[in-house]
């Protein structure tokens, strides 16, 4: 999407209409290879696979003064609060928007971090009026292992390249930078967040294969398409359970990963029957096909060639790598390209556009 922002870079939403993600920059006499729009985003989320309930438990806030365009999302972590960012309690009279019906639900009470640019918003009624609907889960600080250059996906309702509000757009970017506080993603000039889409979530699974907030985000370049920064949420997880309460159990919820699975940050996600299965790939072991489970799974380097990675596969360096049919595929990079990701599926390609 073509992206604008808010003049002071804190309004910012998903830019989802295209989306480029280079593992490293083309040669300086290539013709600006990383700042070509690439690849359009899609209100489909297809990269994590996410249940429709799960994805319903992303949503917009607005003021309930004026109802004419989104001005934040979040999401939801319980039946009765959700998660969004700081700014955003500069809402008026903050409501949450119900997608496919008129319903709004009020907000009840809102509690900011004392340090960070988050916050937690007290919601009644969600379960009865947002059909399906099933919470995600804040990420668990001893689940999730993240690393710079990692595929993540973002989402949010804010401005697309029309310049209006068209619903949930989700996109997919690599990780560039990891703080103690922050997450930075980066649409290196093509893709990025956009007024009303601050407090949106950044989407991973988990080492048990649960879908999980990793972080909100809180501020972005003006052109909505350079870097974006999210507030980490296993860095305030304990100030947010303490606001909470009890949280609900993990979701189980296979949502669309098969019995095959992923290989996503360092762990083995499948599902099992109809139930998520995730292990945690360390030591000796790495995630890659395993022949005997016909499937992607926690295994010895020794006896597979697609070690740490799956069927969607991912950029290393300048060379696209994929696992398919428990075979390597790989396509490297040539002097004017960069290895990208498509930021519908996550598909790692070469590009010199």
């Amino acid at each position: 999407m073509k992206v604008c922002r808010d003049t002071q870079g804190v309004g910012v939403g998903v830019a989802l209409a295209c989306v480029a993600c280079a593992s490293s920059p083309a040669p300086s006499f290539c013709p600006d290879v990383s700042q070509q729009r690439l690849v359009s985003g899609t209100p489909v989320e297809s990269f994590l696979g996410i249940a429709p309930s799960q994805i319903h438990a992303i949503v917009r806030l607005t003021d309930g003064t004026q109802r004419t365009d989104a001005t934040c999302s979040g999401s939801f972590l319980s039946a009765s609060w959700l998660v969004t960012s700081g700014h955003c309690r500069q809402l008026e009279t903050p409501v949450i928007l119900v997608d496919g019906s008129s319903t709004t639900l009020s907000v009840l009470l809102t509690v900011t971090h004392p340090r960070l640019d988050v916050a937690l918003m007290n919601v009644a009624g969600a379960e009865a009026a947002v059909p399906n609907f099933e919470p995600l889960d804040i990420v668990d600080p001893d689940l999730l292992r993240l690393s710079v250059g990692d595929a993540v996906e973002l989402a949010g309702y804010g401005i697309t390249e029309e310049g209006v509000v068209d619903g949930l757009r989700f996109l997919i970017e690599p990780v560039t930078k990891i703080e103690p506080d922050s997450l930075t993603v980066s649409g290196f000039g093509a893709s990025g967040a956009c007024d009303g889409d601050s407090g949106g979530p950044l989407l991973v699974r988990q080492a048990d294969g649960s879908v999980a907030v990793a972080g909100v985000l809180s501020n972005g370049s003006a052109t909505c398409t350079q870097d974006d920064t999210y507030v980490r949420l296993d860095a305030v997880s304990d100030w947010a359970h303490q606001v909470m309460g009890a949280g609900p159990l993990a979701n189980r919820n296979c949502g669309f990963i098969t019995s095959q699975g992923r290989c996503l940050y360092g762990s083995a996600v499948w599902c099992s029957g109809s139930q998520l299965s995730g292990e945690p790939c360390g030591g000796t072991s790495l995630c890659g096909w395993d022949g005997n489970a016909q499937g992607f799974r926690c295994v010895e380097p020794s006896r597979t060639p697609c070690a740490g990675v799956d069927g969607v596969g991912r950029c290393n360096g300048q060379t696209a790598i994929s696992c398919l049919g428990g075979a390597l595929v790989t396509d490297t990079c040539g002097m004017c390209e960069v290895c990208r990701v498509d930021g519908k599926t996550g598909t790692p390609y070469c590009s010199a556009h």
